[in-house]
């Protein structure tokens, strides 16, 4: 459950008798998933785990406020931080009776300002959070104080300073005067006094206040809580003490003696950046962000942030890579240089912009953050500060517009695993290689960051970045994470499974059926059980380190097949086993995460767990118009693919954009809905506040059959459990297809085994490789690659004098490894080789704009001669958008085989026009012509439908439709577009024309991928803010016309 640094802390903590403290960490972690399993199944007695922890909590808390030393008081302080935040689990937020009284502070205060002590900040933010924000009935300060000590966990600085202000010109007098209020008002000063200091300011009313300092308050109330007045004659003493204010201003001594050095205040400006733009940043961040986590300072003290400094960072999942790369990203729009950062998908690319916008407000950087990165194309839209996207279209736009990087200081390349063959896919790493490569030499001054939990060792990365670059490359590699999970799988009873198959096949034979049929069904039930992990890099033969838990009250229903011996053979039934204990799970207030693997499962099961939740009650007015804006979008007859406020949610690629906000909006709200069923997708980087995760199955169906996934999948779902700030804590369970069991006790040696896939030392499960080497190898070996063609089609031409393949070649990480080797002969060679293989492919002269367009897009050369050839032999150019698309589908028409300029989107074609396997796609381009058009114009997608031959009747989500929206206007035909305006531009200059006489060229790519079809509409949608979906574009543009 816990990372090496932060089990190292625990174990840091003083030994007490018969509770040795390296056993810490394990009994932590056991109590924990206990009391999640105890609440999935009420009928287990929580006695036991509760009762460890509440001793745990109240001794380690007496150490953390009374040690000398301050390393033994920070390890106390958070045990007992951590001890207190698992029992209060499922509790809830406390009431605003006794938060604060003459003898006791309430848990929760303890527990943040522990945490605050033990510098772990985002766990102080979590405890923080189960307090009230307003308190009422209690006497005014201490009202005050407890709202003030609500706002110091979770780091908003400037709730308390205004709170200061709320009472500068209360009366004194009017003060209650017994010692409790007085000496808890005396720390009320001091709290405020905490956040001035923090934010580099003075108290709003200084002058009404007995101290200088925070520290001076609250020694001063832990000196006056005890009193003792000596009576010689009497033989006799007397006591006057406060138990209350003496531990708060005990907690809140050790907070403030950490809380100083992690403001961010302290910081001083990268070489170049303007200071006065740092501190307007600075100040903004503080609002919400205002200290330092550990691995924050890990970082800036390795000075990643400064100018000329590349970084390779790797955090583990949940540790805030991109929280701590915004120090970089100030730093570099302080020299008044943008930004460029990298995200694997779409999905993540509009979330990033999000998180962003509120990081890097226009009034404060002076700019926008956008995602529009086509428009570098248009001159007639500023350029943004920040911009999203992906590798590809990265390095598309590399070659279409280099001009447009010359300002760009800084690449953040996000999942930078994704570099990696082993990763997965093979053509994304070599498009990721080439977008690094193609940007460092186009600027080479620029910094690069490079984010990931995954990588395994970095060292070769970054010696290489400092060879390419000429400047040094660090690599930051911190363990410790603010989130963290307690993993496990699901198993079953050995001796059950034996006698449900008993049952089974004997209710098969009485009702003679041949197959599983209900009577067989209805014995397929059993009882789930859990095995967690309790400590990472665990002896798979020691029973001390795990623990056995049964996980629900009711028994879930197994599936089965007839095996060849004619008996029932027992299988998982992943996903109804899944969903139900995803639904036990929300019924007892734990937002769950379910991942699978397929968008259809992500409807079903999101459906089958709804079935037995509550609706959600409550709708926001931005949910309101998120979801009136996903009605107006699919128009009258259709239907969304979310079920509206549903207590469980899909979440795929098939959504559109506003449904997929709608579905987070919904769930990251406290009282939203309370499951989200999502695909892997979502655990690239996706932070959503789930405290139980459950992957549903480890394999996935391939062309070969059935496959496990991948260390770094399940690593990366994994990780979704817990969000820093929200979630300190969560669970992993694992449901594997193939079923688990223990017998007498003892899990099998294949639980015990499932289970240490999911309980590595860390994440850190992929080497960066080189995928050009990867391929020139596979070359080599006589591989067939179909990544060999594309690398072949990449590396056509020349570029300043030198053929690609040298210039890549001789930069490429895979170069630089084999000169560290001494095998520059070898892979020479294999460029050699590599360059032969290009030279037989080019049976023809090709002029260099085909050569570099190919380069650019990865497509093969003839493509891209047809499409000049057929630009030439058009006397007028269209001048419009729809007559683009009807140029485009004609040429696709005429001659199918280019329409590989789409990419992967020509396998959503046949889908799209509802064809059969064997179905020809150009006889039925016309009617892909005209939803084209029809998107493009505004129609709803109810009308696309029907243009694209769907029946609303039998498929009322609009399948067709939803491929037009997803993948082929945004994707498909807009990289196609983007290609065809480059090379309409150069064909009009062979005819003495200016290009520039032909604007629809410039916004041609961007239009069709909003779904817009004039200049006008694309700037009006690219300068709204807010809540802009395709439909409200085209509306609301219409309404401001009128309005002129």
């Amino acid at each position: 459950m816990f990372d090496p640094d932060t089990a190292a802390l625990i174990r840091s903590a003083p030994d007490l008798p018969a509770q040795p403290a390296d056993r810490l960490p394990i009994r932590l972690t056991k109590a924990y998933a206990q009391l999640v399993a105890a609440r999935l199944n009420r009928g287990v007695d929580q006695t036991g785990p509760k009762t460890e922890l509440a001793e745990i909590a109240d001794t380690y808390e007496l150490i953390a406020v009374l040690s000398g030393a301050a390393d033994e008081r920070r390890a106390a302080a958070f045990v007992a931080g951590t001890a207190n935040q698992l029992l209060s689990k499922g509790t809830g937020v406390a009431g605003t009776e006794g938060l604060l009284t003459r003898d006791q502070v309430h848990p929760a205060i303890s527990a943040s300002l522990l945490f605050l002590a033990a510098e772990q900040y985002p766990d102080a933010n979590e405890a923080a959070s189960a307090l009230p924000s307003r308190v009422e009935g209690e006497d005014f300060q201490i009202s005050l104080l407890a709202e003030s000590l609500r706002a110091l966990g979770k780091g908003n600085l400037e709730d308390v300073l205004t709170r200061a202000g709320r009472r500068a010109d209360l009366n004194r007098r009017r003060v209650r005067g017994d010692g409790t209020a007085i000496l808890y008002g005396a720390l009320l000063d001091g709290v405020e006094l905490l956040a001035a200091e923090l934010l580099g300011r003075r108290h709003p009313a200084s002058d009404t206040i007995a101290f200088e300092q925070s520290g001076d308050a609250f020694g001063k109330v832990v000196d006056l809580s005890s009193y003792t007045q000596d009576f010689p004659l009497a033989e006799s003493q007397l006591v006057t003490t406060y138990p209350g204010p003496r531990h708060l201003g005990l907690l809140l001594r050790a907070a403030g003696e950490t809380l100083a050095s992690a403001s961010i205040q302290r910081l001083t400006p990268p070489n170049g950046t303007d200071a006065e733009f740092w501190a307007r940043w600075l100040n903004h961040r503080a609002q919400s962000k205002p200290l330092m986590w550990p691995n924050h300072r890990t970082a800036l003290e390795a000075r990643f942030h400064e100018t000329g400094i590349s970084a390779l960072m790797t955090l583990p999942t949940g540790a805030g890579k991109t929280t701590v790369a915004e120090f970089k990203i100030a730093g570099v729009l302080g020299r008044g240089k943008s930004v460029i950062f990298l995200v694997p998908t779409h999905a993540l690319a509009d979330q990033l912009r999000d998180d962003l916008e509120e990081a890097f407000p226009s009034d404060v950087i002076g700019g926008s953050v956008s995602t529009d990165f086509d428009l570098l194309l248009s001159d007639f839209l500023p350029l943004a500060r920040i911009e999203v996207m992906t590798p590809e279209m990265c390095l598309a736009r590399l070659t279409m517009a280099p001009e447009a990087f010359d300002d760009v200081g800084l690449l953040v390349f996000d999942e930078c695993h994704m570099l990696s063959p082993q990763a997965g896919s093979v053509r994304r790493a070599i498009d990721g290689m080439l977008c690094v490569l193609g940007f460092q030499k186009q600027v080479p001054a620029a910094d690069l960051l490079f984010l990931s939990a995954m990588v395994k060792d970095g060292a070769d990365f970054i010696r290489w970045i400092a060879a390419i670059t000429g400047r040094d490359c660090l690599l930051v590699n911190p363990i410790w994470k603010p989130s963290r999970q307690a993993r496990g799988v699901l198993l079953y009873d050995r001796l059950s499974l034996r006698s449900i198959r008993g049952a089974a096949d004997r209710a098969r034979l009485t009702a003679g059926t041949a197959g599983v049929g209900k009577a067989t069904k209805a014995e397929l039930h059993a009882r789930p059980y859990a095995l967690f992990g309790l400590q990472h890099n665990w002896n798979i033969g020691a029973n001390t380190d795990i623990a056995l838990t049964e996980l629900l009250s009711d028994d879930v229903q197994l599936a089965g097949k007839v095996g060849e011996d004619g008996r029932v053979f027992v299988t998982s039934n992943t996903g109804v086993v899944s969903s139900a204990v995803a639904a036990a799970a929300a019924a007892n207030g734990l937002k769950t995460i379910v991942f699978v693997n397929t968008a259809q499962q992500t409807l079903t099961n999101a459906e089958r767990i709804a079935e037995r939740l509550s609706a959600v009650e409550t709708k926001t007015d931005f949910e309101s118009e998120l979801w009136a804006a996903i009605q107006d979008e699919m128009g009258p007859g259709a239907t969304s693919l979310v079920p509206g406020w549903s207590p469980a949610l899909p979440h795929c690629a098939d959504l559109l954009p506003a449904e997929r906000r709608f579905v987070e909006t919904l769930y990251r709200r406290e009282n939203g809905a309370s499951v989200i069923v999502a695909t892997t997708t979502l655990s690239q980087g996706m932070n959503l506040p789930a405290e139980f995760a459950i992957i549903a199955g480890d394999k996935r169906a391939e062309l070969g059959g059935r496959e496990s996934l991948k260390a770094h999948e399940l690593l990366n779902a994994a990780g979704r459990a817990g969000r820093a700030g929200h979630l300190a804590n969560g669970v992993v369970l694992l449901v594997p297809e193939g079923l688990l069991a223990f017998a007498n006790g003892e899990p099998e040696f294949a639980a015990k085994s499932k289970l240490k896939s999911i309980l590595p030392e860390s994440d850190r499960c992929i080497e960066l490789d080189d995928p050009i080497g990867f391929v020139l190898d596979k070359m080599q070996e006589a591989a067939e690659l179909p990544e060999i063609d594309y690398l072949i089609n990449r590396l056509h031409g020349n570029e300043d004098g030198m053929s690609r393949v040298q210039d890549v070649g001789a930069r490429s990480l895979g170069a630089f490894l084999a000169r560290q080797q001494g095998a520059e002969a070898e892979f020479a060679d294999k460029l050699t080789s590599l360059e032969a293989e290009i030279a037989a492919s080019e049976i023809e002269t090709y002029e260099p704009f085909v050569l570099n367009a190919a380069a650019r897009s990865g497509l093969r050369p003839p493509i891209l001669q047809s499409l000049m050839a057929r630009l030439r032999a058009t006397p007028e150019l269209p001048a419009d958008v729809a007559t683009w698309i009807t140029w485009t589908t004609d040429w696709f028409q005429a001659e199918p085989e280019n329409m590989d300029i789409l990419g992967n989107s020509k396998l959503a074609l046949r889908q799209t026009l509802g064809l059969a396997k064997d179905g020809q796609v150009p006889g039925e381009l016309p009617r892909l012509r005209d939803a084209l058009i029809a998107w493009t114009n505004g129609l709803p997608l109810a009308q696309i439908e029907t243009v694209l031959g769907g029946s609303l009747a039998k498929k009322s989500h609009c399948p067709r439709a939803r491929e037009i929206a997803t993948e082929i206007a945004p994707r498909g035909f807009s990289f196609a577009l983007g290609l065809i305006a480059q090379a309409a531009s150069l064909v009009l200059a062979e005819r003495g024309q200016d290009p520039d006489d032909a604007p629809t060229l410039t916004f041609l790519a961007t239009a069709v991928r909003r779904g817009v079809n004039s200049q006008d509409l694309v700037t009006f949608a690219t300068e709204r803010k807010g809540l802009h979906t395709r439909r409200l574009i085209h509306t609301q543009f219409a309404e401001s016309q009128i309005s002129l």
